[in-house]
């Protein structure tokens, strides 16, 4: 499994985040670049698997860790002001685009992004903020599911007290089928389930801008969404890929899966990485 290299990023406000790149292995041509951005409560290391399977077709790979996620800096689930992810990841992006100009690349790298981090790609892609080569969303929190009485709260405290801290309650088991990756989530000492009213209004706020501003998008887009996630509201993707604009997006609904595809039981993580493969390829 590939091993990825850390490097840090100071943003404006003089936070500082983790990357991690994913050198393409030697004799493998590179044929692009994609950045990686993870989804809530975890960290970019958790995607060594994916970074292969993204070698496989000659692509570049840089991920970071979100502030106060994983190893970069940031209390955790806490943001300084509403728009604080989507602000990183454009300059992220930036980074990463300039990066890859100073070695001769002059494609534009594509965008991956799963679950919390889908729905920052989505809305800072569908507003134009940025331009990858194609965007890939993975189970985006288009909608996380929370019943009335915890969506009333954290719209209460966003305006009173928006960083409250608070806890979600996503368990290892509602993620994969994988009982060595339920284990894995356990076990890791750079995962947690700190949240905060101002986080959680961040993801659905940019969640219902990209759902608004879908029929605009004009960037190749492929959605793998969970059917039988209960961490986000699935049919907001279907939402979100029936409303792109003609020959712009690709809907791959693995029903029987849950939220974290590319984390599920061997056989069906096998599956979707391939079918990530597939399309990738047709991009190239």
């Amino acid at each position: 499994m590939s091993s990825s290299t850390p490097f840090k990023v100071t943003m404006p406000d003089g936070m500082t985040l983790i990357g991690r790149d994913w050198p393409l292995p030697g004799h493998v041509t590179r044929r692009g670049a994609v950045l990686l951005i993870h989804g809530v409560g975890e960290h970019s290391g958790r995607y060594d698997h994916v970074a292969d399977a993204l070698h496989a077709v000659g692509l570049h790979v840089r991920g970071y860790d979100q502030r106060g996620f994983g190893v970069s800096q940031g209390p955790q689930g806490r943001l300084p002001w509403s728009d604080a992810l989507q602000d990183d990841a454009q300059l992220m992006y930036a980074k990463y685009e300039a990066d890859l100009a100073a070695q001769g690349e002059s494609r534009p790298p594509f965008l991956l992004a799963h679950s919390m981090g889908g729905a920052v790609a989505a809305r800072i892609v569908t507003a134009r903020s940025v331009r990858p080569r194609g965007l890939i969303l993975s189970s985006p929190a288009f909608d996380p599911v929370l019943s009335a009485a915890e969506r009333g709260a954290i719209e209460f405290f966003s305006g009173s007290a928006p960083n409250l801290p608070l806890r979600h309650h996503i368990r290892p088991e509602q993620v994969t089928h994988d009982p060595d990756v339920i284990q894995a989530i356990k076990d890791d000492i750079l995962m947690h389930n700190h949240v905060s009213p101002r986080l959680v209004m961040s993801i659905i706020t940019a969640g219902q801008g990209a759902l608004a501003t879908a029929p605009t998008l004009t960037v190749p887009t492929l959605l793998q969404v969970a059917g039988s996630d209960s961490v986000v509201v699935p049919a907001k993707s279907r939402d979100f890929a029936q409303a792109l604009p003609d020959g712009v997006g690709c809907l791959l609904w693995y029903e029987h899966l849950f939220h974290e595809i590319y984390n599920e039981s061997p056989p069906d993580r096998a599956r979707v990485l391939s079918d990530l493969q597939t399309w990738l390829k047709s991009q190239l």
